[in-house]
């Protein structure tokens, strides 16, 4: 079977950041889906996320990334979750047309936060 999963687009999916919820779950259901049950994984996140995929696909890129959030020291203060803003809506955009370009009949979506990732 073929999973996209769409990562979060505030932080870089890493080890590191195991405290996010959602990016540990992230890091924890790509490596059981694809090292431990053998299925295809697409991964859509921030450019240099950790995961274990068959295809890491940046949704937002590295230059991006730190224009917005390179200041915010993600262990100690609280990453804006703004789904308002032109990054996060930049992003879902591109997870949307990154999806379209490589879903097959019988693939499974992923929208590992749910309403966040509807506009995706």
């Amino acid at each position: 079977m073929r999973f996209h999963m769409l990562g979060v687009a505030y932080i870089r999916t890493l080890k590191k950041h195991s405290y996010c919820a959602f990016t540990h779950r992230c890091i924890r259901l790509c490596r059981m889906l694809r090292d431990i049950l053998g299925h295809e994984v697409i991964y859509y996140g921030v450019e240099g996320s950790e995961v274990s995929c068959d295809e890491m696909v940046p949704i937002i890129s590295n230059d991006d990334y730190e224009r917005v959030y390179g200041h915010i020291d993600p262990i100690h203060q609280q990453i804006p979750l703004d789904m308002e803003s032109d990054t996060y809506k930049a992003a879902m955009a591109k997870a949307s047309e990154e999806v379209g370009k490589r879903k097959r009949p019988g693939d499974f979506l992923l929208a590992m936060v749910g309403y966040y990732h509807k506009p995706a």
